[in-house]
Order: C-alpha cells, then structure tokens, then sequence
C-alpha cells in the first residue's frame, strides 16, 4: 500500500495548479486532452524536458478516471483507483514509441485497465497464484464445453484430462476459483 500513498501524493502535486486544486466533479474540472499536435510534441521532448512527462500526465487524467469509473463498484475507493490507474499511465508514458504512428491514448488504455485489473485481482482477502488462476479458467471452460455437448456435468477427472493435469491440481484449481463465503 505504500505505492499507492506515493502515488497520492504525485497526484495532489501534479493536480494542484496556482489557483487551487482540480477536482474530478468540480467547477475547475481536470485540464483538456492535448490535440494530436501538442500531444506529439510534448512525447517527443520526454527525454529532455521533465515537464513535459507530467504535462503529459495531467492531460491524461481524465482518460485515467473515465477508465477508474468503470470499477466503481468493486469495493475499491475512487482515489484508489485513479491511483492505480496513473501508475498504468506512467507505465504507458515510460514504455510508448512515438515512432509506430499509433494515438498515445489508444496504447494508454489497455495499460491502464491492466493494472487496475491487476491490482483488483492482486489485493483480495486470500492470494491465489497466476497459475492457478490461469488453470481454473481452462478447467471452467472444459466443464462448460463438456456440459454443453453431453448435456451433464463433468467429473473432476473428465476436466483434469481435458486440460492435461492430475486430479488433484484440478481440484486445487476449481477451490481456488470458488467464491469465498462467510462463516458469520
């Protein structure tokens, strides 16, 4: 969670302007979208100019919080999630190639809805390993296929066979998938 203070932190200093602070629903809302003009001008001096990564940023916000917007009801804060959607954004500033003729918004998006997926599949009460993770939507599926065309469920060994696994790593797969109950 420290990197989330941080990011909080960045944020309040990049947002916050001679005249106050921005707000996401306030009378002075975030600053425009660059044209595509001013947008490959300030992506062509990241290397030397500083400011322009966090002109960069701020203009950007609001694409990171159309997107935050979107996982408003998965128990995370708003604030959260903007957070965590900047750091895909910073990611997408550090790593975009001005060179392939590609809009930098259309190669942010992907970046900044995986790593709010990330950190949504990443901060739940118990940690299930990408593997088993991975290995629960192949079983879900092969069980899906099997009951659409035998019109049955499938045995635990019927899926372990369909995707190439012992039993017992099936079943580790398919508890990991399950929801979690309360006991209270």
């Amino acid at each position: 969670m420290k990197i989330l203070s941080i990011i909080k932190n960045a944020l309040s200093r990049i947002l916050k302007k001679k005249n106050g602070v921005f707000y996401i629903n306030g009378p002075d809302s975030l600053p425009p979208p660059l044209t595509a003009e001013e947008e490959s001008e300030v992506i062509s001096r990241l290397e030397t100019d500083p400011l322009s990564r966090k002109k960069l940023i701020e203009h950007n916000l609001r694409l990171v919080v159309y997107i935050a917007r979107k996982f408003e009801n998965t128990g995370i804060h708003m604030e959260d999630l903007i957070s965590i959607g900047t750091i895909g954004l910073i990611k997408a500033i550090r790593s975009f190639d001005l060179e392939r003729g590609t809009c930098f918004s259309t190669y942010a998006v992907p970046m900044i809805f995986g790593e709010i997926r990330r950190a949504l599949r990443d901060e739940g009460p118990i940690k299930v390993g990408r593997y088993y993770k991975k290995l629960g939507i192949e079983l879900m599926k092969a069980k899906n296929a099997i009951a659409e065309r035998e019109g049955r469920e499938a045995h635990i060994r019927e899926l372990a066979e369909a995707v190439g696994v012992s039993v017992e790593e099936a079943a580790m797969a398919l508890d990991a998938m399950a929801p979690i109950t309360s006991l209270s």
